[in-house]
């Protein structure tokens, strides 16, 4: 990636149709964003899934980066857009992505979870204790052992507008949030936010 291609040291990201900030309370938090070098197209099919009727690309397509060192262990941020209230989509293994349409335009933020597999882990160990299993049921413990996590703890936001994340060690340089938008043009909203999952996990 070349280096002048990346927006350095921001306080927000603006879209067509809002800004993406990283907080810490008020305090604004400095990230990079970085143009996605998976930046494809996305096939749009007929209704059998036969035919290709269109090869549609990203407006805009970025991996917010944020360093580290400048977070505090321990400490609550925030990532959040301001725009509209997102929907969760399908997203990809450990992978949980929101998405939205606003204004015209489809937007989606994704995020990496380091813990999937052990809050899965611990959902089993939970729903195997309460016996949920025996119901074929798996269900999340009502608070999960951070202890045995690594990297950072993540969550959606309550109103579904981004993410709050706690830097657990520095075992990574930087913390990643996939951000894509298009806008709205021949396709329904849901294609265009099929589209956009599909860019961002």
């Amino acid at each position: 990636m070349k280096d002048d291609r990346i927006l350095k040291n921001l306080t927000e990201l603006n879209t067509p149709i809002g800004t993406i900030t990283v907080k810490c309370s008020k305090e604004n938090i400095p990230f990079d964003a970085v143009p996605d070098s998976y930046f494809t197209d996305y096939e749009i099919f007929d209704e059998d899934n036969e035919t290709i009727l269109a090869h549609i690309f990203a407006d805009a397509n970025y991996q917010i980066r944020i360093a580290t060192s400048n977070l505090k262990i321990a400490e609550k941020y925030i990532i959040k857009f301001n725009g509209g209230i997102f929907d969760y989509n399908a997203g990809d293994e450990h992978t949980i992505s929101l998405t939205g349409t606003f204004g015209g335009y489809s937007i989606g933020l994704s995020a990496y979870d380091p813990n999937d597999d052990e809050k899965m882990e611990q959902a089993y160990a939970y729903s195997k204790e309460k016996r949920y299993l025996e119901q074929n049921m798996i269900v999340e413990p009502t608070k999960y052992d951070i202890s045995k996590f690594a990297q950072y703890t993540l969550d959606v936001l309550e109103d579904m507008s981004g993410y709050s994340f706690t830097l657990i060690d520095r075992s990574c340089e930087y913390i990643f949030f996939s951000v894509a938008w298009i806008r709205l043009d021949t396709f329904d909203a849901d294609t265009y936010e099929a589209a956009v999952d599909f860019w961002i996990s």
